[in-house]
């Protein structure tokens, strides 16, 4: 029990044990004494003094009560409003968490469906119905059919002119599935970049090691004789790379790298 409480319950019997005691013994002893009841009252003034301080007392005792239920009431609202304000730290790190898983499943979700974009691919090469990875190889086959077939029929010193018009010949003859190529592996690209994922280098090696090398070597011609904005051939250069040592030369030749680097076979 309360201390202040307990006081309190002390000085209230008292104060009504002592009424009570003179509510029976003051007009008796006013009888025996023969006073009258002014002067009778006068021999009581130690005990209006008494009771006078008694009310003080409780009167400060109420005021402490009341000081020590408001520092609780004060504390419990300290402690509830440290309580809320870790709660909304909680749901803050809860809402971020799923943010970012959800960023993270956008991205897998878009991964998924440029590998499917790859898969259905179709090209026509070596008379042969080529798709997914080995539409691309059809792709590099006939750029090297192509250029041997122009370079021969225009002469010595003019094989880049064959192999650029190789290249623009393949372009053409598969331009939509390029074009379809190209914009579904940048915007997957560009997804990784932009949504702020918490480990992007996870994703892009994902996209990167799904690319076969005849991939690779289209992704190539496409960025350094495609007509794509420089923004997005950017974009596919941070993901792969493009040195010379890297390259299977079996897939992309010499020479048709010095042309795409250096303009000239």
């Amino acid at each position: 029990m309360n201390k202040y409480v307990l006081i309190g319950i002390v000085v209230a019997v008292l104060v009504a044990g002592i009424l009570v005691a003179i509510g029976f013994c003051v007009p008796i002893a006013a009888d025996r004494m023969n006073l009258e009841p002014g002067e009778f009252g006068d021999m009581f003034g130690l005990a209006n003094a008494l009771f006078s301080g008694l009310a003080f007392s409780a009167l400060i005792i109420t005021l402490l009560m009341q000081h020590k239920e408001l520092s609780l009431q004060r504390r419990d609202l300290d402690l509830t409003r440290e309580e809320i304000a870790g709660q909304r730290e909680a749901l803050q790190e809860q809402n971020r968490l799923l943010e970012r898983q959800g960023k993270e499943e956008k991205v897998g979700k878009l991964i998924e469906a440029h590998l499917q974009v790859v898969e259905g691919l179709r090209v026509t090469a070596a008379d042969r119905r080529l798709s997914g990875d080995e539409a691309f190889w059809g792709m590099t086959e006939r750029l090297h059919r192509e250029h041997e077939s122009l370079r021969r029929s225009v002469g010595q010193g003019r094989e880049s002119e064959a192999f650029a018009e190789s290249w623009k010949r393949i372009n053409q003859y598969n331009r939509d599935v390029l074009t379809k190529y190209w914009q579904s592996l940048t915007g997957t690209i560009q997804a990784i970049f932009e949504e702020g994922l918490s480990n992007p280098g996870e994703y892009r090696r994902r996209l990167r090691g799904n690319m076969a090398q005849n991939e690779v070597a289209v992704l190539f011609y496409l960025v350094h004789l495609g007509e794509a904005p420089e923004s997005e051939k950017a974009l596919v250069r941070d993901l792969v790379s493009f040195d010379k040592d890297r390259l299977t030369p079996g897939v992309l030749p010499d020479q048709y790298y010095h042309y795409c680097v250096e303009g000239t076979i």
